[in-house]
């Protein structure tokens, strides 16, 4: 997957999008894809981890595959299963984006 984004940014390049292989902050995901922090995700696969720092640090970002038992059923109540301190936003069709707050 990381290849692929690697390409999908230098054919935003090419195309005179404005990329860079530092990340994709500020761009428009491609279809099929998730924004994620300086990163995109792809929505069949994966979705965005966000990790909010209290503590002043940077926050920080990774896409992360679905658990087996949510590959099917890519919900937020599937994601979230219960664990404090979450919170969950998307669908299966836009891609998820899980929130972890404070640390």
């Amino acid at each position: 997957m990381r290849e692929l984004r690697g390409v999908l940014l230098a054919v935003l390049t090419a195309c005179g999008a404005e990329a860079s292989v530092e990340g994709a902050s500020g761009q428009a995901p491609p279809p099929g894809m998730l924004g994620c922090g300086p990163d995109f995700c792809g929505i069949a696969d994966e979705y965005c981890m966000i990790y909010v720092s209290d503590q002043g640090d940077a926050n920080q970002y990774r896409c992360a595959p679905f658990p087996s038992g949510c590959a099917s059923n890519r919900h937020c109540d599937c994601l979230i299963d219960g664990r404090l301190g979450l919170t969950c936003e998307g669908d299966a069709e836009s891609g998820l984006t899980l929130t972890s707050l404070g640390g």
